[in-house]
Order: structure tokens, then C-alpha cells, then sequence
């Protein structure tokens, strides 16, 4: 009997919970059945949708609002959305916005009471646009209206104001996507997916604690913030402080450029063909400004198609009130790839886009770095869409509006088959016009110096001026480079001051025009002996003289190369041609030359002039007394440096020596008989002066 008691206890203590419970389940039913659900929706909508439009300074609209009480009471607003400018999407659209309010003071005060807890966005999609203007959908969000005051507290039921501070905020399977319209026409991006974030702490005079990740660019979340925000005192609220201090961490991992291009500055938009992306940054604001200081890399950037790696560090400051005018500071810049080893840093002022830079290194390869564009601009051959410009027209506008200037230093700089090294540069860009104020480079064993070359990159076909002096220049390996053959040696110097348009060689060589003055030291034809064909108009004449072994004494005949020493000219550079700007003057084995005419940048030759060869080196004797020291020989160049042909004009050798022969007969009897006419005269004189 005794032992029975405790379990008859249990039962009924048991029955007592149970009894209480459903007692206490039937209250909470019974009230909530006299909650105004109208009263309750209209009330929510009341203190959400006003204080909303008049925070963004956009017009907040729901297609609906029903009241849900289980898990949690809460207002379900179907349908939101927050309109965009004018002839733009609208800038945000939820599938639903969820209230989450206080069950006990709804119940407390039959729904007249309104204590909102949570609210929660689903689904959302954020619609961020850049208009043909240059300016961002989301620019000016949160200014009120000129004049416009915010919403006042309501009063409740009782004649108390209601204080409205949110406990948290969440964003569940976000999304937004970047409209570009800045191009002419509208490309559409996704910049972010499956956003997911929580706010606490949200309300005036509360500290907020927000974290937030996201997929940017890819399918898995890889942008993570941690963000803490300090509460703004009354006092400070008083003062005109109308934003709290910011502090944290940014993180971002695995960043795939290529899929991003649409956020990038348009430079960087159209270089971008593939690669990584990592961030780790600290997040404060000072000063009015958001500063970020932090470490990146750089992993498997597509350079001609191989990888290429960096790592940098950056510090930016960005205006609140607009942060796309803000600096950015990039030190400890490294990117190595294929044709590619350079380190530096860099200062970018990002609106108007102004860029102080430093580059060193010991390679950079020119045709590395134009390989990362994009294929339609990367070849000649492809340059047919759009509007067949070396560059896009819109990064031409953006190098336009650009201003930069800097230093380079690099061992060596490769453009196509032009090799440099020792390269030092100061280096401006203004108004789309890259001058190189000044430039010091080694080139195929000699120096390159000078200033005032440039380039406009902001035309459609860069237009541009080689200005500099030359000297010690090995010709034979220049050639070689650029023709893959060398049919002149020497060490070559002189002066350019050229202008043309284009990047390729063939279109270069037509257009480009000029001066040049150019010396060539210690020189050889490599492709032919010049002075086979003058030996043998010389052997004719003196055949005639009755002198025709002397033709074998003229030095130098190997019959495969012809050195050339001391070639000294003037040219001008037009229409695909080198033309003398007076005779061309060189020392050859067979005579002093002199020729006039055109060199073709293609290796045609077309000149004529005169061989002056010395009658010592034909005869071996000295000339007799008023005999003249050469022969001039004329003589014609034609065909190309790989193949020259010489034409001599033996018959006007011939006149031109027997008319010298000649001249000088005459000019001796016009002698004696001057001499005899003297000393007759000199005889009468004398006669005349014995009579007196």
C-alpha cells in the first residue's frame, strides 16, 4: 500500500503539468484569436514601409502583407520591391520580407502593440546598374528628398511613441547582378550569389554587429566580412556625426577575374582573360573615409596562354560620401610569368582616374603583356569586329580620360623581335598620348637615347613619333632580328625623328615618314662585291691605253663582300623610302663612292653616282704631273641589299678620260704657247731699251 503512494503522486503531478499546459495553450489560442490580424498587418506596414523609402530615399513597395503565427508571430510581406531611376529595373525585389514581432506584447495589447524582433529578406535580387553616363544605380541612395523630414514615432494605443529597433536582420539566398550600360549597349553580369547575412544590433544608439558571405563570381561562397559598428551617442547625433565607426575584416579567396570584368576599371575590364584573385584586408573608417589595408595574391593569370603568379599589397581610402573618388596604393607589386618579371608600386586616384607609378624588373615582354587581350584584339587578323581599332573604344576613352606618369626600369624589354636591355624611361600618359619624356636603353650592342618619343593610344590606329640618337648600333645583328637576314654590318649611329601610325611592319614602312641622319663605321655588304663590275669598266679603259694589266691591282676584289667605311647621309623618310638629301659618301676597296637616290625600307635600292678610283691602285705608278689622281667611274645600284646588281656606264668612263686627256692637251699648248708669247715680249723690251 505504501509503495503505491509515490507512483499515485507522479501520475498526478504528471496530470497537473499536462493540465497547465493545455491551459496555458489554450490562453495563448484564445488571444491570438483576438488579435486584430488587419489591425496587426496594417500596423507592421505602417513602421516598415515609410521608414524604409525615407532611409533609401527610393519608394519601398509590397504586393501584399498576411499575419502568421506560427513558428513565431510574424508579417509576411509578399512581393517587395525598391524602385530604381527612372528608365532603370528597379534596384532590389525580394520573393518575401518576414517581420518577426514580440509575441507577448502583441498579445498584452490585442495587436496594438508592435515589437519588432527580426526581419528577414528571401530571395532577394539587387539590381545594380552603370548608365551610359558612367554613374552607378545605387549613387545618392539614402539622401531624403530637398525638404523632407523623416517619418515621426506614431503613438500607440496607450499614447505612448513606439520605439522601433530591429534585433536582427537576415538576408537569405541573395542575389546581385551588375547592368552595364556604359558601353552603348546592356550587358548584364552576375556579381554575387547565395548571399547570406545577419545584422544584430540594428537601431539608433545600438552597436551593430553584421557577417556576411557570398559567392562572387562562382558557386561557392568565397567573400566573407566580419563588420562591427559603433553606436552614435545623442551627443554625437547633436554634433552633425551622421555615420558610426566601422572596424573589421574582409576576406576573399579564389576570386575568378574573367567573370568580374563588368566591376573592374574599364584598363583592367579588357585585359582580364583569366586567373585568381585573393584579399585578406582589415576595414575601418576614419576621416570620412573607408580605409582597407591588407595583402593579396595573384595565382594563374593567363599570359599567352601559360600561368603567371603575383602578390602585392594595397592600402585604399574611399570617400563615404563617394567612394568611386577615391586612392588606392599599391606597394610591394610582383608578377612573374612568361615574358614577364616585374615588381613596383603604384598610387591610383580612381575618379578622374590619375595613376604615379614605379615599374623595375629584369624582363618584361611586350608581346606577353598585349596577349593577355582579348582574342579579337589580340591579332591583326582578328581585328575585324567592332570597329577594327588596335585597342576597344572604350578602353580609348578610359586612356583618354586617364592621366599617369612614372618610371620604368627593366633589364630587358622585348617588342616582337626588337630586343632592348638596360631600358630606363620616365614615362607620361595624357589626353591618350604615352610620351616618353626621356629613354636610355641598350640596343644590339649599341645605345638608344633621347625624348619626345610617343604614342597615341587613343586613336584607332596608334599614331606615333620615334624621336632619339643612335649610336654603335651592330647593324648586322639588328637586321638579322628584324629580317631574319644581315646584308649590311658595321656599327651604325645618327639621329631618327620619324612618325607613322600602326603596329604592324607593313603598314609602318608605307606611312612612315621623316628624317634620318645616319653614319656607318667599319661597314660591309655582305650579299655582293660592288666593285667586280667597276674593275671591269676600268679593265676596258685601259685596254684602250694600252694598260690593261693594271685592272688586277685594284684592292680588295674578293668578289663576295664589299667593306664600306665612313658612310655618312641624309635622308628622308617617306613613302616607304630612305631618299638622299645629298649625295651618300663612303670609302670602298675600289674608290671613293658618292651616290644620290632611295633606299627602300623593303631593301630596294635605286641610286646612281660615281666611283672615283685612284690611277695609283690601277697602274701602280704615281701620276704623271698634271695627270688627275682618279677615274670616275659612273655607275647605277638597283635590285635589293639581299641582291644588288651594279650597272656601269664604261662608254662615259672612256669620254670622260679622253676628255680629260684632251682638256689637259689643250690647256698645256694654251701653256707653251702662253710661255713663248712672254719671252718674245720679254725680247722686244729688251731690243727697245738698247735704241734709247
Amino acid at each position: 500500500m505504501a509503495r503505491d503512494r509515490p507512483s499515485r503522486l507522479a501520475r498526478r503531478i504528471g496530470l497537473g503539468v499536462g493540465a497547465l499546459a493545455g491551459a496555458l495553450v489554450l490562453f495563448l489560442a484564445t488571444l491570438v484569436l483576438l488579435v486584430d490580424s488587419g489591425s496587426v498587418t496594417r500596423r507592421v506596414t505602417e513602421l516598415i514601409l515609410p521608414r524604409a523609402s525615407a532611409a533609401l530615399g527610393r519608394d519601398v513597395t509590397v504586393r501584399g502583407a498576411r499575419l502568421g503565427v506560427l513558428p513565431h508571430p510574424h508579417v509576411r510581406f509578399d512581393g517587395l520591391r525598391i524602385a530604381g531611376r527612372p528608365g532603370e529595373p528597379a534596384l532590389a525585389e525580394a520573393e518575401a520580407l518576414d517581420v518577426e514581432v514580440g509575441l507577448w506584447p502583441l498579445l498584452l495589447s490585442l495587436g496594438r502593440e508592435v515589437d519588432i524582433r527580426a526581419v528577414s529578406l528571401v530571395r532577394p535580387t539587387v539590381n545594380v546598374v552603370r548608365a551610359a553616363d558612367g554613374s552607378w544605380s545605387f549613387d545618392g541612395l539614402g539622401a531624403r528628398a530637398a525638404g523632407a523630414a523623416p517619418p515621426s514615432p506614431e503613438p500607440t494605443g496607450s499614447g505612448r511613441e513606439t520605439v522601433v529597433a530591429v534585433g536582427e536582420l537576415r538576408i537569405e539566398d541573395g542575389t546581385i547582378r551588375v547592368v552595364d550600360r556604359s558601353a552603348g549597349a546592356e550587358a548584364a553580369a552576375v556579381a554575387l550569389t547565395r548571399l547570406d547575412l545577419r545584422a544584430s544590433g540594428i537601431g539608433a544608439g545600438q552597436p551593430l554587429s553584421l557577417r556576411f558571405a557570398a559567392a562572387l563570381a562562382g558557386d561557392v561562397q568565397n567573400l566573407h566580412a566580419d563588420l562591427e559598428v559603433s553606436a552614435l551617442s545623442a551627443a554625437a547625433r547633436t554634433a552633425g556625426a551622421d555615420r558610426a565607426a566601422v572596424e573589421g575584416s574582409l576576406r576573399l579567396s579564389g576570386l575568378p577575374l574573367e567573370r568580374i570584368r563588368a566591376l573592374l576599371p574599364g584598363a583592367l575590364g579588357h585585359i582580364v582573360r583569366a586567373g585568381k584573385a585573393s584579399l585578406d584586408a582589415t576595414v575601418t573608417t576614419a576621416d570620412g573615409a573607408w580605409r582597407f589595408d591588407g595583402h593579396g595574391d595573384l595565382a594563374d593569370l593567363s599570359l599567352r596562354g601559360q600561368p603567371a603568379s603575383g602578390h602585392f599589397r594595397a592600402a585604399a581610402a574611399l570617400p563615404l560620401a563617394r567612394p568611386a573618388a577615391g586612392r588606392i596604393d599599391l606597394t610591394d607589386l610582383v608578377v612573374r610569368g612568361p615574358g614577364v618579371d616585374l615588381g613596383g608600386h603604384a598610387q591610383v586616384e580612381l575618379s578622374p582616374l590619375r595613376v604615379r607609378f614605379v615599374v623595375t624588373g629584369p624582363l618584361l615582354d611586350l608581346d606577353a603583356v598585349m596577349g593577355v587581350l582579348p582574342e579579337q584584339h589580340a591579332a591583326p587578323a582578328a581585328r575585324s569586329a567592332g570597329d577594327g581599332g588596335f585597342l576597344p573604344p572604350s578602353l580609348r576613352r578610359q586612356l583618354a580620360a586617364a592621366q599617369a606618369r612614372g618610371t620604368v626600369e627593366v633589364g630587358s624589354l622585348r617588342a616582337g623581335r626588337v630586343e632592348a636591355t638596360e631600358v630606363r624611361a620616365r614615362a607620361t600618359l595624357r589626353d591618350g598620348v604615352l610620351a616618353l619624356e626621356e629613354v636610355q636603353a641598350a640596343v644590339y650592342g649599341g645605345r638608344f637615347s633621347g625624348a619626345g618619343t610617343r604614342v597615341d593610344l587613343g586613336a584607332r590606329e596608334p599614331a606615333w613619333r620615334l624621336a632619339g640618337r643612335l649610336s654603335g648600333l651592330d647593324l648586322a645583328a639588328a637586321t638579322k632580328a628584324l629580317s631574319g637576314d644581315s646584308p649590311l654590318a658595321g656599327a651604325l649611329g645618327g639621329t631618327l625623328d620619324v612618325e607613322g601610325t600602326g603596329t604592324e611592319w607593313a603598314t609602318i614602312r608605307e606611312g612612315v615618314h621623316g628624317l634620318a641622319e645616319l653614319a656607318l663605321k667599319d661597314g660591309v655588304l655582305t650579299t655582293a662585291d660592288l666593285g667586280a663590275p667597276v674593275r671591269a669598266a676600268v679593265s676596258r679603259v685601259l685596254r684602250v691605253a694600252g694598260r690593261g694589266g693594271g685592272a688586277g691591282q685594284v684592292a680588295g676584289a674578293d668578289g663576295r663582300t664589299t667593306p664600306i667605311h665612313d658612310l655618312a647621309g641624309s635622308f628622308t623618310v617617306r613613302d616607304g623610302f630612305l631618299t638622299s638629301r645629298a649625295p651618300v659618301r663612303f670609302r670602298a676597296p675600289f674608290g671613293d663612292v658618292q651616290l644620290g637616290g632611295r633606299i627602300g625600307l623593303d631593301g630596294r635600292l635605286e641610286l646612281a653616282g660615281t666611283a672615283a678610283v685612284p690611277w695609283s691602285a690601277l697602274t701602280g705608278q704615281t701620276p704623271a704631273a698634271g695627270r688627275p689622281a682618279t677615274l670616275d667611274v659612273p655607275l647605277r645600284v638597283g635590285g635589293t641589299l639581299g641582291s644588288p646588281s651594279v650597272s656601269v656606264d664604261a662608254g662615259a668612263a672612256l669620254a670622260g678620260a679622253a676628255s680629260g686627256q684632251a682638256k689637259r692637251a689643250a690647256g698645256a699648248a694654251r701653256s707653251g704657247a702662253e710661255r713663248a708669247g712672254r719671252r718674245a715680249l720679254d725680247v722686244l723690251k729688251g731690243l727697245g731699251g738698247g735704241r734709247r
